[in-house]
């Protein structure tokens, strides 16, 4: 098991487990707000002990050093995460100003 260059860890076997997170500008009018994204990556050919380990350090990570982050994703892979979920989310989670537009 390594480092990966996302701050995860990397196996032999290509199994990836990480955590990250992005900045996502919330437009209304003339107002914008900056609104955090957790993602938690989990590779389906990383090993299951790294899994359980990582699962068990997302609660932690979410309060501590993402704390004050707006929504979380669980993905296998990076590239699943679409701007349509993520839009869908942030507005859901918007409460009395939602947003009309988002910039990446």
């Amino acid at each position: 098991v390594g480092h990966s260059k996302y701050g995860g860890y990397k196996t032999e076997g290509g199994g990836t487990v990480s955590f990250n997170g992005f900045k996502v500008q919330a437009l209304d009018g003339d107002s914008s707000r900056s609104k955090f994204v957790l993602v938690f990556q989990v590779s389906h050919n990383a090993p299951i002990r790294l899994r359980v380990m990582a699962a068990q350090h997302l609660a932690e990570l979410s309060n501590s050093v993402f704390r004050g982050h707006h929504v979380q994703f669980q993905v296998q892979e990076l590239g699943e995460l679409a701007e349509g979920p993520v839009i869908q989310k942030l507005v859901a989670s918007g409460g009395a100003h939602s947003a009309t537009n988002f910039m990446f």
